[in-house]
């Protein structure tokens, strides 16, 4: 594989005007590889030839590339491949670059660890008003620093070509901020928080920036902050002007949570790139340590036993809102529980489920963190924590063993007994069928509508 596995490169065309405008200057063949695929490949409608580069002006590309530079790298997307809002598509899409020019299907979606890159091929009726149509198709994983590396190699050659000609000092303004920014450590953490939150460089509200700069400077690990950011983000389903409250709230959790203490033995960190492995490898290894059945799930006393918790404090672990922060202290955690969602039905059920993610949590996080955070968002870390507890409490192998047919065709009947077995909701059980590709998403779609 190449050092760097993504990159924007641009073959100039000539210019003879010397009057040419910038946008015009900043003609040329783009090429767009990720893992040596040409992302930019398209089809010519008249000459029937297929060609790898597509020709357009880079400059649009720069601009929007570095207006959506943090947001490309750190802000996550929507979870389970649910449709993306405009706002979020703007910063996230090619096609969202316009100016008069035909661009490729690629959407570009953060973890926080790396970046997911989805190409769509055009249909001949989607493209019938471009000579050219865009038929490369597929995903690619590309890890953060290579991402960030390809972006800024690409607005640099943008930021030169018109520096070199002394045209548009405004525009190469513009771009040298942002790339001022990213080397510089305050000024980067401070924009990584707002594209996390769902704002554009500059457009943060004052009082929400001025309480993370608070945090920061009370040693709040900066991997925390983007947790807490993470988990206020829109998509992570809290309101814009409920983000100062929830921010409080999930600060003053911690000084109000359980006590417990967790004894447990090394376990080496899995090799899993993807979140959903990792989890799963890491809930594996714990139970192969402690000798647990691959296909049973954990009763209640086994779970609580794991942090040293009586079962009247356990019901007494309070909920902090959409994030929850647990403080460590050696082998000490101050345990507090996000707000959760569903109906109160499956109040107990969740309650285990969350804990189980603070057990996960615990067990990947590095050990001079003093702090784990727990939220809806859609980062490495809280998708890792979620599968973590899917297959710490229902093993895969024992939902399998207990299925009397097709996964697809299980009634919601049948998913609510098997649930009840592990003693997790329906919706747990059903994600993760549907995350290790037993069930389809239809199937799943459909039970979860039901439930």
């Amino acid at each position: 594989m190449p050092p760097n596995n993504f990159s924007i490169v641009v073959d100039w065309a000539q210019t003879e005007r010397a009057d040419a405008h910038p946008e015009d200057y900043c003609i040329g063949e783009l090429n767009v590889t990720a893992d040596g695929a040409p992302l930019a490949k398209n089809k010519d409608r008249e000459l029937g030839n297929e060609k790898e580069c597509a020709l357009v002006s880079a400059l649009p590309f720069a601009r929007w590339a570095a207006s959506s530079f943090w947001r490309i790298l750190y802000e996550p997307g929507p979870l389970n491949d649910q449709p993306a809002p405009v706002w979020w598509r703007m910063a996230h899409e090619m096609t969202s670059i316009g100016e008069g020019w035909a661009w490729p299907h690629i959407a570009f979606t953060s973890d926080t660890c790396q970046v997911r890159i989805i190409a769509h091929g055009q249909s001949e009726v989607d493209s019938s008003w471009q000579r050219a149509r865009y038929t490369a198709s597929g995903e690619w994983y590309i890890p953060l620093p290579e991402m960030r590396e390809g972006l800024r190699n690409f607005i640099t050659e943008v930021k030169d070509r018109l520096s070199e000609a002394g045209r548009a000092p405004e525009i190469t303004d513009e771009l040298n901020e942002r790339l001022a920014e990213d080397r510089d450590d305050g000024a980067r953490n401070y924009r990584i928080i707002e594209a996390m939150l769902g704002y554009d460089p500059g457009y943060g509200p004052a009082p929400l920036m001025r309480k993370f700069c608070d945090l920061a400077e009370r040693r709040v690990d900066m991997a925390i902050l983007m947790e807490i950011a993470g988990g206020l983000n829109p998509l992570a389903g809290l309101e814009r002007n409920d983000q100062f409250s929830g921010l409080e709230r999930a600060y003053s959790s911690m000084k109000s949570g359980v006590k417990a203490t967790l004894k447990l033995p090394h376990i080496s960190r899995p090799s899993a790139r993807e979140p959903w492995d990792y989890g799963q490898q890491l809930a594996r290894d714990l139970r192969r340590q402690y000798g647990l059945s691959c296909t049973e799930g954990i009763d209640q006393k086994c779970l609580l036993d794991f942090f040293r918790l009586t079962r009247s404090q356990f019901q007494r672990v309070p909920s902090a809102g959409a994030v929850s922060l647990c403080k460590k202290y050696n082998d000490r955690l101050s345990i507090s529980f996000k707000s959760m969602r569903s109906c109160s039905s499956f109040y107990m059920e969740q309650r285990r489920f969350q804990l189980g993610r603070i057990l996960g949590a615990y067990l990947a996080s590095a050990p001079h963190a003093k702090w784990l955070a727990l939220s809806d968002g859609s980062t490495w870390e809280q998708q890792m924590q979620r599968n973590f507890a899917c297959e710490f409490l229902a093993p895969l192998d024992g939902i399998l063993a207990m299925i009397p047919t097709e996964p697809n065709d299980l009634s919601l009947t049948q998913v609510q007994k098997i649930a009840k077995h592990f003693e997790v909701t329906p919706f747990t059980l059903i994600n993760s069928l549907m995350n290790n590709h037993k069930m389809d998403r239809e199937s799943a779609e459909r039970l979860l509508k039901a439930a």
